[in-house]
């Protein structure tokens, strides 16, 4: 198992200084990390799914939905986006459902977590990007930690 020790200040370094510094995620480090806090969770992990998800801040989907986790809508039968008012509401979101769906529900590892959120083979997946969501969660999330943690280890 691998827990993050850093402190809240190395996060926003971290974060702030990595190539999420390009995109609408640009110094957003301190309210990342005070919504990961709020929720209990490593604010790491909540940038990796973040960073994938919006090619570090710069897709369509966070510029114009202000959606910073590919969050489908569900009166859409999950197949389109759902569209946030701001940055900090869509980043709660995201943070609220990765606590109560995944990690509350025992899913603690990157792999477990991705095999919910993301299923290979979903139907709002026509182009199997799916598939990469594992290794490049891991590997972001080592980049932003120093970590050299597996898919399959257990986070918090």
């Amino acid at each position: 198992s691998y827990t993050y020790s850093g402190n809240s200040e190395e996060f926003v370094n971290t974060f702030n200084n990595s190539s999420f510094n390009k995109g609408v995620l640009a110094g957003k480090g301190e309210m990342v990390a005070a919504i990961a806090e709020e929720y209990g969770l490593d604010p790491n992990l909540l940038a990796s799914i973040m960073a994938l998800e919006t090619g570090w801040g710069t897709s369509s989907a966070i510029k114009n939905y202000n959606n910073p986790g590919g969050m489908m809508d569900p009166s859409s039968n999950w197949m389109s986006l759902k569209h946030y008012s701001s940055l900090e509401e869509g980043i709660r979101a995201v943070a609220k459902n990765l606590k109560e769906n995944y990690i509350d529900q025992g899913l603690t590892t990157i792999s477990s977590i991705g095999a919910k959120y993301c299923p290979v083979g979903a139907a709002n997946d026509p182009n199997g990007t799916n598939s990469g969501w594992v290794p490049s969660v891991t590997s972001i999330y080592n980049q932003l930690t120093g970590a050299n943690i597996t898919s399959t280890t257990q986070l918090m």
